[in-house]
């Protein structure tokens, strides 16, 4: 059923109100003498009043009381001089003597009310009455705490012997520092486990296992299947769960290893948030991506870049059986995510003009992203992950040091993240396109940017088209860069720094 406007409710209130003047509520006619809208006003005004404040009294009780404190009469016997316990209520609207049935409907209440504050009124005079359930016991049926806190104790320790731990690293949660159980786990087995180690003690039931679970340990999840895990914390969870069979030599070892690895991964989240912290804070209010800023101002700014898993066209949310194309058109997606000013740029690449994923592709679509979106920025910090055939390469840090030495920069450091944890904003800019693109459908390259630009986060930049009409260019920046030396063990360092005011070298790298 369709909910009414508040037009059709007052006008239905008023034609209820008329019913009852014709039907005439006793010999007096007490409420045709009334003003519709004085009534109308009356039963909206008690309507608002049927609310309990904190100590549970309802506030049109305590109006009424103070009526009765006024009208209601005790009846003598007429020929003894004894009180009878029999009482009167002697009604009054706005001056007006009206029935008991007027004054019910005036102010929007039952025969029952009247009863039961008339009774309490006789009894305690214009003491407030709370809500009879305050008093009562709302834990009869409730679990003891201890109960709770078995539980809750029975999931973390679970979760401490079978979870990884991966700080910042799985997208959609807010705690950073989550236990992951293995995706072949089930919260139906755990709370069998729990159950059993329960005994012959009171268990909960899996419906409140489950709330329980959700509101007091929202850090501890069980895992998607195919998620990239860090090849180190598996390692080191493995080697923690046979610690009782170790000496105290090696078990001292593999915590300080584990302990060392999760530090390591924590500073490196921590940087990351701290260089996108200190970019926001040199920007102007409600900067755009792509606005240039005056020259005066020295501003920081950081790009996070990354190539996403591609896609295939036609796409159709509706579609039940394999397509009428032997191959699927392939569409790749590159991501430029600008954290401080919240937007990210999809390069969408046909497999017409993708020559390939590797770092002329990649500088290629970076500089134009740069000459086209960048705020005018003097330092620059970059993010991506540590894939070495795409970012992690000697071309893409030549072509840092080449911005740099051409003036284009001042200050450019490049991060990258750890193996295994490397999830970030273009992640998230990825997953907001994906859930677009399940359910929607398009046909050409054109459909897909359109899909795009649906969303306030994200804009779409074509590569080329269908037909292998390029737009953006892949230029051969290896053969440019071909002169310069290329870094030795490349793959040790996760800092690259390149500064125009560094005597000898403008490039420093970090571990």
């Amino acid at each position: 059923m369709l909910g009414r406007s508040g037009t059709d409710e007052a006008e239905a209130e008023v034609q209820l109100i008329r019913d009852m003047q014709q039907k005439q509520c006793c010999a007096n006619d007490c409420l045709s003498r009334i003003p519709v809208s004085t009534i109308q006003a009356c039963r909206e005004q008690c309507r608002e009043l049927q609310v309990r404040c904190d100590q549970h009294i309802n506030h049109l009780h305590l109006v009424l009381l103070g009526h009765m404190d006024a009208c209601l009469q005790t009846v003598r016997h007429k020929q003894k001089n004894v009180d009878r316990n029999r009482t009167r209520l002697v009604s009054t609207f706005h001056g007006i003597s009206v029935c008991i049935d007027a004054f019910h409907f005036l102010h929007d209440i039952s025969r029952r009310v009247t009863r039961d504050l008339k009774s309490q009124f006789i009894t305690n005079g214009l003491e407030a009455k709370p809500h009879g359930n305050v008093h009562k016991s709302s834990l009869t049926k409730a679990l003891p705490f201890d109960t709770r806190a078995k539980a809750v104790k029975f999931i973390e320790n679970y979760a401490l012997t079978n979870a990884l731990v991966l700080p910042g690293r799985t997208t959609g949660a807010k705690n950073p520092d989550l236990l992951l159980l293995p995706c072949g786990s089930t919260k139906t087995e755990v709370h069998a486990c729990y159950v059993k180690a329960c005994g012959a003690e009171r268990a909960m039931s899996y419906s409140l296992f489950c709330e329980t679970w959700k509101t007091f340990l929202p850090g501890i999840c069980i895992q998607k299947p195919r998620t990239d895990l860090c090849v180190v914390c598996k390692n080191n969870t493995i080697s923690l769960q046979k610690l009782r069979t170790m000496d105290d030599n090696k078990r001292i070892d593999i915590h300080q290893r584990s302990m060392q690895h999760l530090n390591f991964v924590s500073g490196q989240r921590g940087h990351y948030q701290e260089t996108i912290s200190k970019s926001r804070a040199t920007l102007p209010e409600k900067c755009l991506l792509g606005e240039k800023v005056a020259s005066n101002i020295d501003v920081v700014q950081h790009y996070s870049f990354d190539f996403a898993q591609q896609i295939f066209i036609p796409n159709s949310s509706q579609q039940v059986g394999p397509l009428y194309f032997l191959v699927p058109y392939k569409l790749a997606l590159f991501g430029v995510m600008c954290e401080p000013v919240g937007k990210m740029v999809i390069y969408v690449i046909p497999e017409a003009v993708l020559v390939s994923k590797g770092s002329n592709m990649v500088i290629s679509l970076l500089h134009h992203f740069l000459s086209k979106y960048s705020s005018g920025e003097t330092q620059m910090f970059l993010n991506a992950d540590n894939c070495v055939g795409q970012n992690k390469n000697s071309t893409v840090m030549q072509y840092m040091m080449w911005r740099v030495a051409t003036a284009a920069n001042k200050h450019v450091e490049v991060a990258f993240m750890v193996a295994g944890h490397t999830k970030f904003g273009p992640d998230f800019g990825f997953g907001v396109f994906k859930r677009l693109y399940r359910r929607a459908d398009v046909n050409t390259v054109t459909d897909v940017c359109r899909l795009i630009e649906s969303s306030k986060l994200l804009l779409a930049e074509p590569v080329g088209s269908e037909s292998g009409d390029v737009l953006i260019p892949c230029y051969d920046w290896q053969s440019k860069f071909a002169s310069m030396n290329k870094i030795v063990g490349i793959k040790k360092f996760h800092h690259f720094i390149f500064d125009s005011t560094r005597p000898g070298s403008m490039l420093e790298h970090r571990q």
